[in-house]
């Protein structure tokens, strides 16, 4: 499952940041209790390592390219507000079979 939002211009930081509150809005929705949040943005890790329920590793983007493609589509994307995918787009699915 994965999804994407245009939020407009702004910092990298705040963009990691909408990320992990929409993922975390959309595993509660969905009932899911475990989670493992991968984050490029090491302030981001910083600012959510002081829960211990949450399992929290930093990422490189070029180890990331899935979570790249999703933030590249909202940007490409702004008449769209948010965008859940319950399929990989097949670009998207390429990816996946490269184990981004």
């Amino acid at each position: 499952m994965g999804f994407y939002r245009h939020i407009g211009t702004t910092t990298n930081t705040i963009a990691e940041l909408w990320a992990v509150r929409d993922g975390l809005i959309l595993a509660r929705d969905k009932n899911i209790s475990n989670i493992v949040l991968e984050v490029d943005a090491e302030v981001v890790v910083s600012l959510l390592s002081i829960f211990q329920s949450v399992s929290i590793r930093h990422v490189h983007r070029v180890g990331n390219k899935c979570a790249d493609f999703l933030a590249n589509q909202g940007c490409n994307y702004a008449n769209l507000d948010y965008v859940c995918l319950f399929e990989p787009t097949p670009e998207l699915g390429v990816l996946l079979r490269f184990g981004c």
